[in-house]
C-alpha cells in the first residue's frame, strides 16, 4: 500500500528558479524518461507491416502534437549546469524501435555522456518487435552499465538475458531491470520474468550485506494502479515481495508520462517511488509536462539522506524551473539473519 506524497508540490511559479548547489558530500543523480524519438524518413512499407503500424497511426493522430524535440539543447545546457555524477534514463528512447531511431538516440546520449555517465534501461517502445531488441543492444548496449562497457549479444529477444545490470557508486547500487518485451498488438505490458527476478534476489542479498542504498531503474511503474491493465507490470507482486523481504529503497521509472511520487506506508520497509514524465512532452498540465528529477544522495551515513528536486519545463518552453522539492531519510534493510 502506498500513499501519494501530498506535501510535495507547492504552487507552481513561472519565475521560480531551481537551486544549482553542488553538494560535494552528496552524489547527484538525474532521472529522466520517455524521449520517444521518431524518424519519419526511416519508415518503409516493409518495416511497418507489424505492430509498428499501430504506433505510426498513434504518432500522426495524437503524439505528434504533444512532443517537441527542440527541448534537447535546453536539456543539455541544464544538465551541464547541474553537473550530475550519473544520468539515469528509464526507457522509451524511441517511438517505433527502429534502427535509425536508436542511432539518433545514440547521438543525444553521447552528448549527455560528455556531461556525466549515462545508464539506461529499455522501454516497451524500444522493444516494439523482436528485431528492435537486437538493434538496441548493438547501438545502445554500452549505456546499460556505467562501469562495464563490454557489449553482450542478445541470444533471444525478450528474454532479458542482459539484466539486472548493477553499478555501485559510493555505496549506492544502481540496479537496471528490463521490464520490456515485444508484446501483442494492443498491449504495452511489462514483464521481468522468473530468471531476472532470481538474479535480482541474489543481488539484493549481496547488496544488503554491504548495507548499500538500492535504487531500481525500471520502465514500467513499480506501483500498482498507476496505468491501465494493458500497460502494467505483470509480475509486480513478485517485485513487491522482493522489496518487502530484501529491501529496495528507491524506484525510478516512467511509462505513464506523468509526474507521480509516493512513499510506502509504515507496514513495510520505507521506499520512495518516482515516476518521471516524458522529457519531450509539451502538454500544458504540470502533471504531464516535460521535466526530470534531480536527486542528491548522502550515502556516507545511515540513514541515507535524499534531497529530490522536480524540474519542469517552463510555460514558454525555454528553460527548466523548480516545480517542487523535498528531503527524505531512507534506512537500508539489514541482511536477514536466522535465529
Amino acid at each position: 500500500m502506498v500513499q501519494p506524497f501530498d506535501r510535495y508540490y507547492p504552487t507552481h511559479c513561472e519565475k521560480q528558479k531551481f537551486s544549482v548547489l553542488i553538494w560535494r558530500k552528496y552524489l547527484r543523480i538525474v532521472h529522466l524518461s520517455d524521449l520517444h524519438i521518431f524518424c519519419p524518413d526511416a519508415i518503409s512499407f516493409q518495416k511497418i507491416m507489424n505492430k509498428r503500424l499501430l504506433g505510426l497511426a498513434n504518432w500522426y493522430l495524437k503524439r505528434k502534437r504533444q512532443v517537441n524535440y527542440d527541448i534537447f539543447p535546453v536539456l543539455l545546457e541544464t544538465l551541464k549546469n547541474l553537473a550530475p555524477e550519473v544520468i539515469c534514463i528509464t526507457g522509451d528512447l524511441t517511438h517505433l524501435g527502429m534502427k535509425k531511431e536508436f542511432q539518433k538516440s545514440e547521438s543525444l546520449l553521447n552528448d549527455m555522456h560528455s556531461i556525466a555517465p549515462v545508464k539506461l534501461v529499455p522501454g516497451n517502445h524500444d522493444l516494439y518487435i523482436k528485431d528492435s531488441a537486437v538493434d538496441m543492444e548493438k547501438i545502445l548496449g554500452r549505456f546499460f552499465s556505467i562501469t562495464d562497457t563490454e557489449k553482450s549479444q542478445i541470444k533471444k529477444a525478450g528474454e532479458n538475458n542482459l539484466f539486472p545490470q548493477i553499478d555501485v557508486v559510493e555505496n549506492i547500487a544502481l540496479i537496471g531491470l528490463s521490464s520490456s518485451y515485444p508484446c501483442s498488438l494492443l498491449k504495452a505490458t511489462g514483464r521481468l520474468g522468473k530468471k531476472q527476478l532470481r538474479k535480482l534476489s541474489v543481488a539484493l542479498d549481496e547488496l544488503s550485506d554491504k548495507k548499500s542504498l538500492k535504487i531500481v531503474l525500471i520502465h514500467h511503474p513499480s506501483v500498482s494502479g498507476l496505468v491501465k491493465k494493458r500497460k502494467e507490470l505483470l509480475d509486480n507482486k513478485a517485485l513487491e515481495a522482493l522489496r518487502i523481504s530484501k529491501g529496495i529503497e528507491l524506484f525510478l521509472f516512467g511509462h505513464s508520462h506523468r509526474r507521480f511520487i509516493c512513499v510506502d506506508d509504515d507496514k513495510a520497509p520505507k521506499s520512495l517511488h518516482l515516476c518521471a514524465p516524458s522529457i519531450t512532452s509539451i502538454k500544458k498540465a504540470a502533471e504531464k509536462r516535460a521535466g526530470f528529477y534531480v536527486l542528491d544522495i548522502m550515502a556516507k551515513k545511515k540513514p541515507f539522506e535524499i534531497k529530490v528536486q522536480d524540474l519542469i519545463l517552463s510555460e514558454r518552453g525555454n528553460r527548466f524551473v523548480l516545480n517542487g522539492q523535498f528531503s527524505l531519510n531512507l534506512q537500508p534493510k539489514p541482511p536477514f539473519s536466522a535465529c
